[in-house]
This record gives structure tokens, C-alpha cells and sequence, in this order.
């Protein structure tokens, strides 16, 4: 019976600063756990992200390059210029230039 009361007395005056660096240890600890998987996760975002970009641009230089062999097609058959397949490379190409910002020549790299 005396184990159990000295053991509770020995616990209420112990030092509270031990106490304190004991929570925030775990504190600290929990941050670190949570801030590597935060970090995961942006590592991941990012890579989805560059992946979506690189999709877009790939899909829009097929445009450009469809646009081309079409006009191709037509000069090589006739030996002249279709003004509505010029217009489509003339619109494809714009379509690309928005989609990476290499051709913005105001664009931060």
C-alpha cells in the first residue's frame, strides 16, 4: 500500500520543467512527421503538376504538327495554298505559344 502512495507523491513534486521537455519533444517530433508528409505530398502535387504541363504542350505541338501535314497534303496534291489550312497552322501555332511560357518572351525562367 505504501508503493503505490510514495510512487504518486514522487510523481506530483517532480520537476515540472522535465515534464515540460518531455512534450515538447513530442511536440517537435509530431511537427517533423507532419512536415515530411506535407512535404511528400508538394513533392508529389509537383510532379502531377509538370506532368500535366508537359501533357498540355505534347498535345498542342501534335496540333501544330496535324495542322502542318494537312497543309502539306494539300500543297503536295495541288501545288497550291488552301487559305483555311494556313489559318489552322496560324491557329495551332497560337495555341501552343500559350501553352508553355518558353515563348513568352516576358515570362520569368
Amino acid at each position: 500500500m505504501f508503493i503505490p502512495i510514495f510512487f504518486s507523491l514522487s510523481l506530483a513534486f517532480q520537476d515540472p520543467t522535465v515534464v515540460q521537455n518531455t512534450d515538447t519533444f513530442e511536440l517537435a517530433e509530431k511537427w517533423n512527421e507532419t512536415q515530411a508528409k506535407q512535404d511528400a505530398l508538394q513533392n508529389q502535387a509537383d510532379k502531377v503538376y509538370n506532368l500535366l504541363l508537359e501533357r498540355r504542350f505534347e498535345v498542342k505541338f501534335n496540333g501544330v504538327a496535324h495542322a502542318l501535314e494537312d497543309f502539306g497534303k494539300t500543297w503536295n496534291r495541288s501545288h497550291t495554298i488552301d487559305p483555311a489550312k494556313a489559318k489552322k497552322i496560324d491557329k495551332a501555332w497560337r495555341e501552343l505559344e500559350k501553352a508553355d511560357a518558353w515563348f513568352d518572351p516576358d515570362a520569368d525562367r
